[in-house]
């Protein structure tokens, strides 16, 4: 028998049923709640900063960064020591600082963001094209606003139709010096600040000496063959040049004593592709960073030497016996010294490019042989160790400032690197070195022979910094 519920007892049952439900449903909503918040806390801070790095990743995105600064540094550095460059490499290399200075202010923005929001608080500023390493501030915790890229600190001079005024050596070079295209006298041209090889001299510059507009007239000139020349025909300095800029060309001299410039036009040129640089390795540097310091040394007496003879001709019209001497002999000490060290650095190179681990590398010419005219610098014999088949390597090892060379083969002028050069060489060594001969020409015919040019690199203070490897096409 059911007893009916009396209305007290209905309205407290009905109490109890909401203040329960509303309990459980206070007690459901409170976690999805805090992750709403949560979540939306999280999106605004990083939309706020705008940093999706880590301290790690900033640190190896700035060691590569550095990493392309310093070859930058580098190149330029080799560059401006061997006289400068020429116009195309002179633009060449300004729009690579632009696009390595552009880098940096982004790399910059890019820290300046993320250590505001407190990531990456020790990583530096990057050093920039032409800027010392040891002028790189301390890294702030948070730096209020990117820092825009300091001014360079040294860039090459404008073309100029006169020698330079005085002007205080830089502190690191930013650009190559660009040879000068001939023109005619006027006052000096204004330069750069810190240009990379001032004239130090302080008082008034002489006036420039005009010998003709033509490289025929030049050389005709007998005080233009007395200042530049030996009394065979030979330059006295391959680097020099005269008061307007212009290359000293190489000159001829016939039976009747008429003087010619030699016409050094290349009828086949070389293709070097990409560079990539290999490191240089600590085991290495003991035996190979010697021989950089002493180049560096050698181009300073060198520069030092041209500066004595070019001021005694101006003076005197004529240099002295020891200033001629010494210029020869500062000018073949960075030769041999050049050629040591681009032959150090490049074998050192090559046992990186083909490990032991994975190759047998058999070095065909006499390592205490410097390789004259028609000889390879370089040439090996590089065996797969897994079974592949041998091929050879020929190397064209080079200081960081040397050129490539050339030669005549079958009526034309064939240089370095290229197929015809490769088949000069290989035809010149059959009556002096068969072996090599054979190597190449074997090579040349199965289309296995690897041909590189293999060029050490330095710091801005002389020190060896690696090498840059290239393959010929």
């Amino acid at each position: 028998m059911t007893h009916p519920m009396s209305g007290a007892a209905r309205r407290h049952i009905r109490r109890f049923v909401a203040i329960t439900t509303f309990v459980l449903a206070m007690l459901v909503a409170a976690p999805l709640a805090s992750g709403i918040v949560t979540g939306f806390g999280e999106t605004s801070a990083s939309a706020t900063t705008g940093c999706d790095a880590t301290a790690a990743s900033l640190t190896a995105e700035l060691a590569g960064f550095e990493a392309k600064v310093t070859a930058y540094n580098a190149e330029v550095g080799a560059l401006n020591a061997a006289g400068g460059g020429t116009p195309g490499q002179v633009a060449a290399y300004d729009a690579r600082k632009a696009q390595l200075v552009a880098e940096g202010n982004a790399f910059i923005a890019k820290t300046t963001q993320c250590q505001s929001a407190g990531v990456g608080s020790g990583v530096a500023r990057p050093r920039l094209p032409g800027e010392p390493s040891s002028s790189r501030p301390a890294p702030a915790a948070a730096p209020a606003a990117p820092r825009a890229p300091p001014a360079p600190t040294a860039s090459a001079p404008p073309v100029r139709t006169a020698p330079p005024v005085a002007q205080r050596a830089p502190a690191a070079p930013s650009r190559p010096i660009a040879p000068a295209p001939r023109a005619a006298p006027s006052s000096a041209t204004p330069q750069s600040p810190g240009a990379a090889r001032p004239n130090t001299a302080t008082s008034a510059a002489p006036e420039p000496v005009d010998y003709g507009s033509t490289p025929q007239s030049r050389v005709s000139d007998p005080a233009f063959q007395k200042r530049y020349y030996d009394s065979a025909g030979r330059r006295k300095d391959q680097y020099a040049t005269d008061d307007f800029g212009n290359p000293i060309p190489q000159a001829r001299i016939d039976s009747a004593g008429r003087w010619t410039p030699v016409d050094e036009k290349i009828d086949i040129k070389a293709r070097p592709g990409m560079a990539r640089q290999v490191p240089a390795l600590h085991t290495d540097r003991a035996a190979i960073d010697p021989i950089a310091k002493e180049r560096a040394a050698a181009l300073g007496q060198l520069s030092a030497a041209r500066q004595r003879f070019d001021d005694e001709v101006k003076r005197n019209g004529e240099p002295s016996p020891a200033a001629e001497k010494a210029l020869k002999e500062a000018h073949d000490r960075v030769t041999t010294v050049g050629a040591t060290f681009g032959e150090a650095s490049a074998r050192a190179a090559i046992h990186q490019e083909f490990p032991t681990e994975r190759y047998d590398v058999e070095e065909l010419t006499d390592r205490d042989h410097m390789g004259g005219p028609g000889e390879p610098d370089q040439l090996y014999m590089v065996t797969p160790r897994d079974g592949g088949k041998p091929f050879p390597v020929l190397v064209e090892a080079k200081s960081p400032s040397s050129s490539l060379g050339s030669r005549l083969y079958e009526g034309k002028r064939v240089q370095q690197g290229t197929t015809e050069y490769a088949e000069s060489i290989a035809e010149a060594l059959r009556t002096k070195n068969a072996k090599l001969a054979r190597a190449i020409g074997q090579g040349l015919r199965s289309g296995t022979l690897r041909y590189l040019l293999v060029r050490a690199t330095v710091t801005p203070d002389g020190s060896w910094a690696g090498t840059s490897i290239q393959t010929f096409r």
